[in-house]
């Protein structure tokens, strides 16, 4: 039976032992030593042997790399996990008892602390471990680091993952308690979407707490890629400059990068280049980085004063892209008469125009020529009309050119309604819209003085807002309240019924006075000490025995212990006096001698002196 016990830890050694060969360099040769822990090495006598299991429990503790003989220890974390679940002395958070060997558990990803498994599940279905009580779904809080979980575990598995429901592991398998026993085989890299060409894995057996740095020796260039170095693969992101200008193409495609060799992206190209706008009247200076191409134009919001295709007059659009539309003068592009009203071939046939230089009949062969009127009158809609009044239309004869001055008056009304005013319309300028569309103050700007004066939606406020247009009337003031905590404000805006909840928590402990009863973190503000049920503690003025609990008052409450005190006067001992009362009055007079040596003093009995000061006269 010794044997084949012997025979099982071999066994057992060796497998682990098949797993450690497998974490060396990428580049390295096996020339390992001598397996010293042979067949013939565990027959030796018990005190070797029980050498060579301590030896064996350090390497399936921390690992081994191959090639040095060099224990790689994890991280301090991990080390100290493995060794408190092993001894036995870890706590968990929630409920603060001893984590056994054969308790389900649950390691948080973020902080790796452990937890009972009942009580991580309890408390993910807490209120106090939501994210937001009003939708459980966005997941909950880790007691420890508050990182946020969407699911709730409900599965015992082992640290690495693999195995659900691990069995109890046994001190001589040299397993950490909790943990499957095979290789970890974790990636050592960090998970998207950090950085890393890691994709390595760990080959420690499953344990606690975060997996070492990765030990593999890599060959990895520096961040320009002009020179390459021989080091670990956990080191490679902190692989320092080379010095060298970088040289790569930045994001424009046509400048290369004159920063010196660096990690991540290239800035933006930073070299200026001249931009010419659409008409060729303007230049700037723009950088590189903001052009698309190097032939890229702008429009520089100026009149084109290009020459159009008639080759008489100038673009008199703002700057723009394409080419400048056809001269709208020419014989192809007029059709009507200026007023559009008749058209151009009737005013032919009917032997010429009415107007001013209406054209005699003859045909237009140029965009020089004048456009023949009909001679009537406009009636072209002008610009100074309002809403809801009629249009105000053009009043002379059919002409070319820009309608004049409208000699009427333009009815403008506040925006908000409640005002109106007559303005002429040779006052407003001849802009190119309507008064409706100059803007949401109304023509001109024109507005009224009259105060809104309506409750905002908090119903605490008044809005005071001249010439309002606003319906909701939302109060953009700070509530400002205080809280149920009564140590915090409202910081929402200002609003109608009662405040929310204080969302400050506190993380040190909350005792009664006496420190017998604790309220253990995350507590919420506003939360009142615990209730202990214990005789107070604190020193009192008398030496009776305390009848009253542990408190969370400043005082204490008065002693009623029953005395016998003398009264004020020393006449007489009282008898059952509250512990608590100083003064006791036997209801006797006085009876003592006055300054004047005559009289006695016929007060009933009194502390202090006899004789009361005279009020002052009015």
């Amino acid at each position: 039976s010794i044997l084949s016990e012997e025979d099982n830890r071999f066994k057992h050694f060796k497998q682990q032992r098949r797993g450690q060969e497998e974490w060396r360099s990428e580049d390295d040769t096996p020339p390992l030593q001598e397996d010293r822990l042979s067949r013939a090495h565990y027959a030796s006598p018990k005190k070797r042997q029980q050498q060579e299991y301590q030896q064996h429990q350090v390497i399936a503790k921390r690992g081994f790399k191959k090639g040095s003989g060099e224990a790689v220890l994890p991280t301090v974390q991990s080390d100290e996990l493995a060794q408190y679940l092993t001894e036995g002395t870890y706590e968990c958070m929630v409920c603060c008892e001893v984590v056994q060997t054969r308790e389900q558990v649950w390691s948080c990803k973020g902080c790796f602390h452990i937890f009972h498994l009942r009580c991580i599940n309890k408390w993910a279905n807490s209120p106090a471990a939501a994210v937001n009580e009003d939708s459980p779904t966005e997941g909950w809080r880790c007691p420890g680091c508050r990182s946020i979980s969407l699911s709730v575990p409900t599965v015992y598995k082992c640290f690495c993952g693999k195995a659900t429901n691990p069995r109890p592991r046994q001190r001589h398998e040299l397993c950490v308690p909790h943990s499957c026993g095979d290789l970890c085989l974790k990636r050592l890299a960090p998970p998207p979407p950090a950085e890393s060409l890691c994709r390595h894995k760990c080959h420690l057996p499953c344990h606690p707490g975060p997996c070492p740095p990765c030990p593999v020796m890599v060959t990895r260039s520096c961040p320009c890629g002009k020179k390459s170095h021989y080091i670990r693969c956990s080191k490679a992101p902190d692989l320092p400059s080379c010095g060298n200008v970088c040289g790569g193409m930045l994001s424009c495609g046509r400048h290369l990068c004159q920063e010196l060799c660096h990690k991540g992206s290239c800035p933006p190209c930073g070299e200026l280049l001249t931009q010419v706008c659409h008409c060729g009247g303007e230049r700037r200076e723009v950088k590189c980085a903001d052009l698309s191409s190097p032939d890229e134009r702008y429009p520089c919001a100026k009149p084109c004063k290009r020459e159009l295709d008639c080759g008489n007059h100038l673009c008199e659009l703002l700057c723009h892209e394409g080419a400048c539309p056809s001269c709208p003068l020419l014989p192809t592009n007029v059709s009507t008469c200026p007023c559009g009203a008749t058209p151009i071939s009737h005013l032919l046939l009917l032997g010429g125009g009415g107007g001013e230089g209406g054209g005699a009949g003859r045909e237009r062969t140029s965009c020089l020529d004048p456009v023949p009127t009909c001679g009537n009158i406009c009636g072209r809609v002008l610009p100074c009309s309002s809403p809801p009044d009629p249009p105000h239309l053009c009043e002379f004869p059919c002409h070319e050119g820009p309608c004049p001055t409208c000699p009427k008056t333009t009815f403008l009304r506040c925006p908000c309604g409640r005002s109106s005013t007559s303005v002429p319309c040779r006052e407003l300028g001849q802009g190119q819209g309507r008064p409706q569309e100059a803007g949401a103050f109304g023509y001109h700007g024109y507005r009224c003085q009259t105060v809104c004066n309506r409750k905002k939606n908090c119903g605490r406020h008044r809005c005071n807002t001249r010439c309002c247009v606003d319906t909701a009337h939302e109060c953009e003031l700070i509530c400002g309240k205080k809280l149920q905590c009564r140590k915090h404000t409202c910081q929402e805006k200002c609003h109608s019924g009662h405040c929310g909840q204080c969302w400050e928590y506190s993380y040190d402990e909350l005792m009664c006075h006496c420190g017998a009863e604790v309220i253990y973190p995350p507590i919420p503000c506003g939360t009142a000490p615990p209730t202990c049920h214990k005789p107070c503690a604190r020193i009192h003025s008398c030496q009776h025995k305390v009848t009253h609990t542990c408190h969370n008052e400043e005082e204490c409450p008065p002693c009623t212990f029953l005395t016998d005190k003398m009264c004020m006067g020393e006449h007489e001992l009282r008898r059952n006096i509250p512990c608590h009362i100083s003064d006791v009055s036997c209801g006797n007079p006085c009876d003592r001698p006055l300054p004047c040596g005559m009289h006695r003093c016929q007060r009933p009995c009194h502390r202090g002196a006899c004789l009361l000061p005279l009020p002052l006269p009015l």
